[in-house]
């Protein structure tokens, strides 16, 4: 009876050490998310008076490519580091040096690729040749992007999440600083054409990544986890379990990024077919992506966190078979996600046109993020549960989940749009975030139930 007694204490003892780690990681995630996207906010309505929606669009066309790079070269890996550093704290040095002698030569190749293709890139997949100087710049963001991405799945595996805060708030602030120094102090010395305009921002964003990449090998060298190497390395074994675990996770963020670099280029080539101009069609892809997007997208910096901080609560508590902490942790996440996600969108439905027209003077934005206001608690729910799904092993399901979101929105921007126009777009985002955040919910029942 005592060992049953100390057993149950254990466990709920054990139960509060997982809230509490969540709580404060999250809430350390929630804080500076925050902060990043309201400095975030103040920053697009500065560049877009800049450097125009155009100007915008451009900047908004290569982030597809960005996120390709950046998905073969550190999405997977970073997941991996994590998920092997919750499962085993005394190899976690080990660990990071096998991912980065990993990634960083991938996003090399990647930086090259930019560099020397970025012209026939943009010439012959995003049909706006305009792309190619601004593709030559990003590749110099790879690499320094790859080598924080790792340190920040190093410091999440090990439920850190300050240093991942932090070294998102000094890559915001790297990037806003830089590009309000060009363009107020340096604005008489530049050209002002949309294409030269929007290169400074291009800057800003290689600026932000090398301050943040700085930071984080600062708060590497600098942390009371020391880098000490005194396991034995045993490379190839490291990277066979860095590899079995990215691999899934890397195919599905890769064809993803394949599908959104392919929206990029088709949303302004079906708008053209809907009869706006190619100016018009490249300004309304700006204001969606630049202007209403990243409105709607702001609350899910709670939901993001909360992501981030349960897989590897989820990952460490499927090692120990622990299953009926993984279900509560999965019903109530599910539970608070619809509950935020009904109330963010009857706040956009209501202020939706006010916040267009008074953060950008644009009553387009404002009824875009009116339009998208119902996609909330689809995309909170799927992020949250996508995480959950990953820390369970299950990342094939979620691959092919996404999968099929993606070919949702695609059918929709070749059949819709060139007869609704952009709203087309708009249902067909609505269509495939409800379509996954219903497969997503499905798998984790299901798999909780067997």
């Amino acid at each position: 009876m005592h060992i049953i007694y100390q057993e149950s204490n254990l466990c709920a003892k054990n139960m509060k050490t997982y809230k509490s780690i969540i709580f404060s990681g999250t809430i350390t995630l929630i804080v500076a998310g925050l902060i990043t996207r309201v400095l975030g906010f103040y920053y697009r309505i500065f560049l877009s008076s800049n450097i125009g929606a155009e100007g915008m669009g451009l900047y908004q066309m290569i982030f597809p490519i960005y996120i390709l790079c950046m998905s073969i070269s550190s999405s997977g890996i970073q997941l991996a580091i994590c998920e092997q550093v919750s499962k085993d704290e005394t190899k976690a040095n080990s660990t990071l040096l096998s991912g980065l002698l990993i990634s960083l030569p991938i996003s090399l190749i990647c930086s090259l690729v930019l560099i020397f293709g970025g012209k026939y890139i943009a010439f012959s997949f995003l049909n706006e040749p305009r792309c190619g100087h601004l593709l030559a710049i990003l590749a110099l963001c790879v690499p320094f992007a790859t080598i924080h991405n790792c340190i920040n799945g190093y410091f999440l595996g090990k439920q850190n999440a300050f240093i991942p805060g932090m070294t998102q708030l000094t890559e915001q602030f790297g990037r806003i600083i830089i590009v309000f120094i060009i363009l107020t102090f340096l604005n008489p010395f530049i050209s002002h054409n949309v294409t030269s305009l929007s290169k400074i921002a291009v800057v800003g964003l290689l600026a932000g990544e090398i301050l943040s990449t700085v930071f984080s090998i600062i708060a590497l060298f600098c942390s009371k986890d020391r880098l000490s190497f005194t396991h034995k390395l045993s490379l190839k074994k490291r990277n066979s379990k860095l590899l079995h675990i990215a691999t899934p996770v890397t195919l599905t963020n890769v064809s993803l990024s394949i599908i959104h670099s392919i929206e990029a280029s088709a949303i302004p080539f079906f708008l053209l077919k809907s009869g706006l101009s190619r100016a018009d069609s490249i300004s309304t892809y700006g204001i969606l992506t630049a202007m209403a997007i990243p409105f709607i997208m702001f609350p899910s910096t709670i939901t993001c966190a909360v992501a981030k901080m349960l897989l590897p609560v989820i990952s460490k508590a499927k090692s120990q078979n622990n299953y009926e902490r993984i279900s509560l942790l999965a019903s109530n996440t599910l539970k608070y996600c619809t509950v935020f996600g009904i109330l963010c969108s009857a706040f956009f439905v209501i202020f939706g046109k006010f916040i267009g027209v008074f953060f950008f003077n644009s009553p387009t934005a404002g009824e875009f993020i009116t339009i998208l206001a119902w996609l909330c608690p689809f995309i909170f729910i799927s992020s949250t549960l996508g995480s959950i799904l990953n820390g369970l092993g299950l990342t094939k399901k979620t691959f092919i989940h996404n999968i099929i979101s993606a070919f949702i929105r695609l059918g929709f921007i070749v059949l819709f749009i060139p007869v609704l126009g952009i709203k087309g777009y708009l249902w067909g985002l609505l269509a495939s975030e409800l379509a996954c955040a219903l497969l997503h919910t499905i798998s984790v029942v299901k798999y909780l139930n067997t």
